[in-house]
Formats: C-alpha cells, structure tokens, sequence
C-alpha cells in the first residue's frame, strides 16, 4: 500500500510541475505579445521567438536603444537562404541576451542561444522572460508595461497583466 501511495506522489508532483510550466508558459507569452505588439497565435511561442526578431522587439520596447545592431526582421528572414538565415536568427537571440546581460539581469536568468533556437531549455528561455518582466518594473526607469508576477507596493499604475489584457482586448 505504501508503494501506491508513493508512486501517487510522484505522479501528482509530476503533474504539478506541468501545469506550473503551461502557466508560466501561458504569462510568458501575454507579456511578451503584449510588448512586442503581436497578436496572441495558436503557433506555438517557442516557434515565434525563434528567429529572435520578437525578442528584440520586446527590448526595444522596454528599454530603446539596447539592441546595438540592425535585426533581421521575419521578411528579411524568409527571403535569406537556410545557412543565412539560421546565423541572422542566432545573431538575433545572441543580441536579445547580451541586451539582458547589460539591462542586470543575473546570469542564473540568461539563457544561451541553443537553448531557444535548437529547443536546448526552454524553461531557462521561460525563466529569463519572467526575470526580464520583473527587472523592468524594479529596475528600467520609465517602463510602465503589463507585468508578470507580484508588483512592488510603492509602485502605482498598472495593475498586472490580466488588467493589461483586459485593456488590450478589443471591445
């Protein structure tokens, strides 16, 4: 009886896990939609932020002028043959991370580029996206944005991301 018990632990730990990852997979993917001005799609976020483009947007937006060279949009991206376009996109997410690097963000949150372009880590990619959405409130003067998480109290405005999607939702 005891050995059930223990294997039914470890399955509901398991699927706690699980439903903590899609939600903070499901945040994730609000703010940064949110910021970078793109529609919330069915394609999956991992898919999008591959090419780096929507993360330097997303910085862009949170701190002008931290993405010191010219990204290589999607169109550019499409019309580029594979060898190229593959280095442009991880010269975008290399970019998207020393911007991070620079913008305070400690290292335990920094992520390198194979874990989001060849699918390496996504959850250090989900953790520096939650770590970028908490430094902008605490730490990038001028930054009014959605939040993720738990504001500070002396901060007004706002009023978190649900607040921030409800406002952007068309009417």
């Amino acid at each position: 009886m005891k050995e059930k018990e223990e294997i039914w632990k470890i399955e509901q730990a398991e699927a706690d896990e699980a439903e903590r990852v899609l939600k903070e997979k499901e945040q994730a993917e609000a703010w940064v939609c949110l910021l970078a001005d793109r529609p919330l799609e069915a394609t999956p976020l991992q898919e999008r932020l591959k090419s780096g483009t929507m993360l330097c947007a997303l910085l862009e937006k949170v701190k002008p002028g931290s993405i010191k060279l010219k990204v290589a949009s999607d169109e550019q991206l499409a019309t580029m043959a594979p060898n190229r376009a593959n280095a442009k996109m991880r010269e975008n997410i290399g970019q998207y991370v020393d911007a991070c690097a620079a913008l305070g963000l400690p290292q335990r949150e920094l992520f390198i580029t194979a874990d989001l372009f060849e699918d390496k880590n996504w959850k250090i990619v989900l953790k520096n996206i939650h770590g970028l959405a908490r430094r902008c409130h605490y730490d990038v003067p001028g930054f009014w944005g959605p939040n993720i998480g738990i504001r500070k109290k002396n901060r007004t405005g706002g009023g978190g991301l649900a607040a921030s999607m409800a406002a952007a939702a068309p009417v």
